[in-house]
């Protein structure tokens, strides 16, 4: 019989990042990558009863993994309206099969919207005025004038939209807790879970040894040490220290702090989609002698881009496309003679730094196993936020849909998130709503060297989409953009030719409804009781 409630422990079905190299080894205690692997209904009935058909099949007999390499996570929209496209979404299994629209499993590529701080606008010598001039009998080029409103699209842009973000590989728990062997199921070494709160700022502090926080600091990893399991889980892939004559060899723990995190695109197909950028991401630790991996691997750093929109930008220019006209003496006034060459105007504004919708948390590592068979679950902390691609309910966990619970219900989980999430405190208080949105780490004591971007401060903080300008820039091409230095007769009469007025500020319009990176839908659920 299928079994999926593990009570206070992760389900079936549940998603954690892993910092090692070799995500494989995991399939030893039962978690699998997820890589879109498609497997046999009836060689795992626990994992097939949790996610089902939801990130698609290649037949009746067999269901898929989830595919998350190269992808962020989102929580599904449900009515929140943070997803303005959520119907669109389409399913990200094998020739497109899986849940579509506002699902768990379903895809959604990367878009751009408009900075919040205003528009995109150009400004420079773009206001055109015209001269009537005599028509003379001189063949030198010359602009005419006329009152052709034209829109213009901008060009440029990186090669896709997405936040600063660390790479890791994504596993599933694909077996029940074993009574037998207690490894199995639990969450592994290396392996990652998101808190809504600072446990360090309570005199009770739910958070236990079995978890570090993931602020990129090192630990020695010889043999015998205390953390010489997570040593061997994940080596240095997130950086350390080489080992030297009277100082033992140290490894880091991944620096999440003010980052999203981002599936390791691996050898997955489409580049173009999947981490265009993946062969020059950069080491997460050039402060260490050993900085860690760079390239298309676990642990490596990559800055925020800006891609342009799939609904183009786009600026009108009046009196474009320009024309030539000839046949004007040389005299008095001056006018705009016709080039032939683009002259490239740069596209300004933009915000700091381009992320999409996020709830901030605090980022903890496995690093002890607990061995506790009889108490399921008992490691993981109060509050704890995991990603699953199930929609199954279970006992003990809640979805994070911004639900108001009631304090004399959940009076060890209140005490923890008290009303950070909203409620008046006497008789209820909400969990937090990730509904359409993403989760980033906090602001909080990192270690590394890299932009980290503006990220909220204080776990559980909601922070808006933005738009920065593209690290290949927006470019306004204007085709035989004039210049004013050739003269003409002025007579007031005949023929009306274009001449250069000064600085004007053009507004693109466009855009799509929100800046975002390519994504699958999964559900973020909480630990709502102990």
């Amino acid at each position: 019989m299928a079994q999926i409630d593990m009570k206070a422990d992760a389900p079936v079905g549940a998603i954690v990042a892993f910092f090692g190299n070799d995500p494989t080894v995991l399939a030893d205690y039962g978690w699998l990558v997820c890589d879109g692997a498609s497997l046999p209904r009836s060689d795992w009935p626990d994992l097939f009863a949790a996610i089902q058909t939801a990130f698609g099949s290649t037949g009746d007999e067999e269901f898929s993994l989830p595919d998350l390499r190269g992808v962020f996570m989102r929580s599904p929209d449900l009515g929140a309206g943070r997803d303005p496209n959520a119907a669109d979404r389409t399913g990200s299994g094998p020739n497109g099969t899986g849940n579509d629209g506002d699902a768990i499993g379903s895809l959604q590529t990367c878009a751009t919207a408009q900075p919040v701080k205003g528009t995109f606008f150009i400004k420079d010598n773009l206001n055109f005025g015209g001269y009537k001039t005599h028509g003379g009998c001189s063949d030198s080029d010359r602009i005419k004038y006329k009152d052709d409103d034209t829109a213009i699209s901008v060009t440029g842009g990186d090669a896709e939209s997405r936040p600063i973000n660390i790479a890791a590989h994504y596993v599933i728990k694909a077996k029940a807790n074993s009574a037998v062997d207690p490894a199995i199921g639990e969450i592994p070494l290396g392996c990652s879970l998101a808190l809504p709160y600072d446990p360090d700022k309570r005199d009770d502090n739910p958070v236990d040894d079995f978890w570090r926080y993931c602020n990129g600091q090192t630990f020695i990893g010889a043999q015998g040490s205390t953390f010489y399991p997570l040593f061997e889980a994940i080596g240095q892939a997130n950086g350390g220290e080489e080992e030297e004559e009277n100082k033992p060899l140290r490894f880091a723990i991944p620096d999440l702090t003010s980052v999203f995190v981002r599936g390791v695109a691996g050898d997955r197909q489409e580049a173009s989609l999947y981490d265009p950028d993946r062969d020059e991401r950069e080491t997460p630790r050039p402060d260490l002698s050993i900085p860690g991996n760079g390239g298309n691997a676990v642990g490596s750093y990559e800055n925020w881009a800006t891609a342009m929109p799939n609904n183009p930008l786009t600026a009108k220019l009046k009196n474009y496309p320009f024309s030539k006209t000839d046949g004007y003496q040389a005299g008095a006034a001056s006018a705009s003679a016709y080039k032939t060459d683009t002259k490239n105007f740069d596209v300004e504004s933009g915000d700091e730094e381009t992320r999409p919708l996020s709830m901030a948390v605090g980022w903890y590592i496995r690093f002890l196993k607990s061995g506790r068979s009889d108490e399921p679950g008992a490691y993981l902390p109060l509050g704890s936020i995991v990603a699953t691609g199930s929609a199954v309910e279970v006992s003990q966990w809640q979805p994070c849909n911004g639900q108001e619970l009631l304090i004399s219900e959940y009076s060890d989980l209140f005490k923890i998130i008290g009303t950070t999430f909203g409620d008046d405190g006497e008789t209820t208080f909400n969990l937090p709503d990730l509904r359409g949105r993403f989760l980033r780490g906090v602001e909080r004591g990192g270690a590394g060297q890299r932009n980290r971007g503006e990220a909220p401060t204080s776990e559980g903080e909601y922070q808006d989409a933005a738009t920065a300008q593209p690290h290949n820039a927006f470019q306004y091409p204007v085709k035989g953009y004039p210049t004013s230095k050739n003269n003409i007769i002025n007579y007031g009469t005949g023929t009306k030719l274009l001449k250069i007025d000064g600085s004007k500020t053009l507004e693109t319009s466009g855009g799509d409804d929100e800046t975002r990176p390519i994504n699958i839908n999964v559900q973020h659920l909480i630990k709502v009781l102990p």
